[in-house]
């Protein structure tokens, strides 16, 4: 660059602002099954609190009034389920106990419910069959322990923090996102783990003086 111009540039975002910019801190996802996600965040230094996106674009800025935490119902076979603590309930009663900090819950291309669990030693999407009276534990999908398996602080596209939301498109695409601090990502990967494509709010930087994940 030639002496006394000035060069500008943009960290921390997928997009540079302007009319496309991906939110922050991340509360909630509904994944659609054409693939288009609706997300809600708290916050967003561009005052966009609700946004749709789709094939790794942003497409709209509209609310969908999306629950998210306890307040979320997901509805799978005709019965509803609800987070309630560290359990999750089906119809008002207790369900499934066996999550340690279960987040957000989703549905699966095959009717599977899909629960985040971002507790220590967890920060997976569990799958549960629940077409029985009793709930059955089928797979996780992430590794366990996120992003402190492994080597530490190592990012691949299966290692997940803060987990916030997940859902599946009608191929069982696998969306999720998170809200960790500072700032958080929605991911995409197929079936197979093959990454899709993520967009970043931010990027993150840590320094890890303990493995308590």
């Amino acid at each position: 660059m030639a002496p006394g111009t000035v060069q500008t540039s943009w960290l921390g975002n997928t997009f540079r602002g302007g009319d496309k910019w991906v939110q922050n801190f991340f509360q909630g996802v509904e994944v659609q099954p054409d693939g288009t996600i609706w997300t809600t965040s708290d916050w967003d230094e561009g005052g966009r609190k609700f946004q749709e996106y789709k094939d790794g674009d942003v497409i709209g800025n509209v609310d969908h009034g999306i629950a998210h935490g306890p307040d979320q119902v997901v509805s799978v076979g005709g019965a509803n389920y609800t987070i309630f603590g560290t359990t999750i309930r089906k119809n008002g009663a207790t369900y499934i106990t066996d999550c340690v900090k279960p987040t957000s819950m989703g549905k699966a291309a095959n009717g599977q419910l899909m629960v985040t669990d971002d507790g220590v030693g967890r920060h997976v999407v569990r799958y549960y069959n629940v077409s029985g009276a009793k709930p059955v534990f089928d797979h996780n999908f992430g590794d366990l322990g996120g992003i402190g398996s492994g080597t530490p602080g190592l990012v691949t596209p299966t290692k997940f923090m803060g987990l916030t939301g997940c859902g599946e498109d009608r191929l069982g695409n696998i969306y999720i996102t998170s809200g960790q601090e500072p700032g958080g990502y929605i991911r995409s990967l197929a079936m197979d783990r093959t990454a899709l494509f993520e967009l970043d709010t931010c990027l993150l930087a840590a320094s890890f003086a303990s493995t308590d994940f």
